[in-house]
């Protein structure tokens, strides 16, 4: 299980059972990081900008955190306190993004956020330090065989005449599953799977919640 103990894969089960069931059963599962990079070579405000990650996913890939970073190489070059500068400067860096998650199986399209947002709402600036000890998406954030993610971009203020260009590289971190078979596995087999192979019981997605209206019953899991 490389690292993640009963208890905690127990836990993630009672939520989504697929990622429980694949975090058993793949193999050669590895930390990885896959990176959005882009330049804002102009400095005007509200400059637009486009890219995708540096590739596309080799395997499925639950992600643990986004991290990003914003550096200046030119801003304030020779001056002692530039590393001050460059640091407090990633705190709020006037970058505005829209992640829109594209590729891989059939309806796993779809956006983060839908609307451009400052860029250190939805990710930790890498000058923070430490790796946070607890996941952002604890009960699956998967993203698929064959999936890519583009990031809109924007320079939300104008640069100075003397900070140069504006580098920003967005960082997804996770566990590569070891495996390229996610949507190959149904919920119910999951579930299965882990209650025969593991002992692991989970909810049954498909039992009615007493007490609701059938119009507000949540949506049946194959």
């Amino acid at each position: 299980m490389h690292g993640y103990d009963r208890g905690m894969v127990g836990e993630i089960a009672q939520v989504n059972p697929r990622l429980a069931y694949w975090l058993l059963a793949a193999d050669a599962q590895t930390p990885q990081v896959y990176s959005i990079r882009y330049v804002f070579a102009s400095g005007a405000a509200d400059t637009p900008g486009q890219a995708y990650l540096d590739q596309s996913i080799s395997d499925d890939f639950w992600v643990h955190e986004l991290i990003y970073q914003v550096r200046r190489p030119n801003a304030f070059a020779g001056s002692m306190w530039k590393a001050e500068i460059d640091v407090a400067y990633a705190l709020n860096p006037y970058v505005d993004v829209t992640l829109n998650i594209q590729g891989g199986y059939a309806r796993c399209e779809w956006m983060l956020n839908g609307v451009r947002t400052p860029i250190e709402n939805i990710a930790r600036p890498a000058s923070s330090g430490q790796a946070s000890s607890k996941l952002a998406w604890p009960f699956g954030w998967v993203m698929t065989f064959t999936q890519t993610v583009r990031g809109d971009f924007l320079l939300a203020r104008a640069l100075g005449p003397d900070e140069g260009t504006l580098e920003v590289i967005l960082s997804f971190h996770g566990l590569r599953l070891g495996c390229q078979n996610w949507g190959g596995v149904t919920i119910e087999q999951a579930r299965r799977w882990l209650h025969d192979n593991e002992g692991i019981r989970t909810p049954d997605r498909n039992v009615p919640v007493p007490g609701m209206p059938m119009g507000m019953q949540p949506e049946r899991k194959p």
